[in-house]
C-alpha cells in the first residue's frame, strides 16, 4: 500500500451507530460491549454525530454526566468525513488538522470508521514492508 491508497482499504466495517435517541448509558454500554472507542450517531442512515469513550470519559471527570441524557448531548455534532477514495494520506492530514481520533467513511451515507489507531497500524505495517 501506499500514500495513494484510498482510505476504504484501511476502513472498519461495518460501523457500530446508535439513533440520536439512545440514552448516555446505552452508548457507554455498547462502546463497552462492543470494545470500541467510537460510536457513530445516525439518524435514518444520515450521520449527525460522533461519540467516543473519551467524550464519556471528560464528563464523568467533570461531574457532568447525565446516563438518561440523549447521546447527542455527548456527541461532536460537526463531524470531519472523507469519501471512500480518499488517499490515505490525505485522510490523516484531515484527522490531525481537525484534531479528531475517528473519521467516518461516506459513500451516500456512511460505510466505514477511520481511527488513528488504523493509521498507526497501517503506517507501522508499511514500515516494517519498507525494511525487508
Amino acid at each position: 500500500m501506499s500514500e495513494t491508497t484510498p482510505i476504504e482499504s484501511l476502513m472498519t466495517t461495518p460501523v457500530v451507530t446508535v439513533s440520536p435517541d439512545a440514552t448516555a448509558s446505552h452508548a457507554a454500554a455498547t462502546l463497552l460491549e462492543e470494545e470500541i472507542g467510537s460510536l457513530l450517531v445516525t439518524d435514518d442512515d444520515e450521520l449527525v454525530g460522533v461519540v467516543t469513550a473519551t467524550d464519556f470519559l471528560s464528563d464523568v471527570v467533570a461531574g457532568e454526566t447525565d446516563p438518561d441524557a440523549p447521546v447527542t448531548d455527548y456527541a461532536t455534532t460537526d463531524v470531519e468525513t472523507v469519501g471512500v477514495d480518499t488517499p490515505i494520506a490525505s485522510a490523516a492530514g484531515r484527522m490531525a488538522a481537525a484534531d479528531v481520533q475517528h473519521l467516518p467513511v461516506v459513500d451516500g451515507g456512511v460505510v466505514g470508521l477511520v481511527s488513528a489507531t488504523d493509521l498507526t497500524a497501517y503506517l507501522a505495517h508499511d514500515s516494517v514492508d519498507a525494511v525487508e
